[in-house]
């Protein structure tokens, strides 16, 4: 139980843990009110990239697919690896095997990644 019977209720009895944060002061309020139009218009035009290439979107979407097969084969060879290399199967050339496996699938999927992000796509996995 954090507060005590006999405490106030603001002031927590573990005086080491902050439990709240102070307040915006009106200025700090008056100052965001002023800033957030401009900034959520700056993200909306940073939604779009300045340097996307004719990229088809069914190319977009199959890159995309492979990517997310790349990671998926890569998390199961990894999960083999450690499979391998528990010490009651104690089996290191299978284990070396495996995460070399998961390393490659990984470089696979790194390589795409960077090809999208080169063509202006974005890169979701």
């Amino acid at each position: 139980m954090l507060f005590s019977s006999s405490a106030r209720i603001d002031r927590p009895v573990c005086q080491h843990v902050r439990m709240y944060a102070k307040p915006f002061s009106a200025q700090q309020r008056v100052s965001f009110g002023i800033l957030l139009p401009h900034i959520s218009s700056f993200l909306g035009k940073m939604s779009t990239s300045l340097c996307r290439q004719n990229l088809h979107d069914e190319c977009e979407v199959a890159l995309s697919q492979q990517i997310n097969l790349e990671l998926d084969s890569g998390y199961t060879f990894f999960a083999l690896a450690s499979q391998f290399a528990r010490d009651d199967i104690a089996l290191p050339g299978a284990a070396r095997f495996f995460r070399m496996a998961f390393h490659e699938e990984n470089e696979h999927a790194e390589k795409l990644m960077d090809y999208l992000l080169l063509r202006g796509e974005k890169c979701l996995g």
